[in-house]
């Protein structure tokens, strides 16, 4: 099984216009645009919408041991963010993994362990001076 998420014309548009990430990365933030999430079954070919909200996914990853599980993110700026959620496929049951608690801090730099069993990440409470 593949996943990916699907972005809206006028998302594909501010990128076009704001080329360098400086520039783009608020912008998409902020529009709030709708992305899906969907799987394809790499046997059949068949698409399957799991997930759509108007925030900005991204970071998809699959757990190397449970198939219907995925991770992915709310991307923008990490201190705006609840960044680390997962969804079962199957279930469609979204678990928000990390709950910022203090301005500024952030998460990210996320990634699945080898068994499957924890998602690592930075976390910085509040975000270092020297971030970037």
């Amino acid at each position: 099984m593949l996943a990916g998420a699907k972005v809206s014309d006028t998302e594909k548009e501010i990128l076009k216009q704001n080329p360098g990430k400086s520039s783009y990365f608020n912008l998409i933030y902020e529009a709030k645009l709708p992305r899906t999430l969907f799987t394809i079954d790499i046997n059949t070919g068949k698409l399957n919408k799991i997930f759509t909200d108007s925030a900005w996914l991204n970071h998809i990853q699959f757990s190397p041991t449970e198939p219907s599980l995925l991770m992915f993110c709310h991307e923008g700026p990490w201190h705006k963010v609840d960044r680390i959620w997962t969804i079962d496929v199957n279930s469609r049951e979204t678990k928000l993994i990390h709950k910022r608690t203090m301005p500024m801090e952030i998460a990210g730099h996320e990634w699945l362990s080898k068994d499957g069993r924890y998602i690592w990440f930075d976390l910085q409470q509040p975000r270092g001076a020297t971030f970037s």
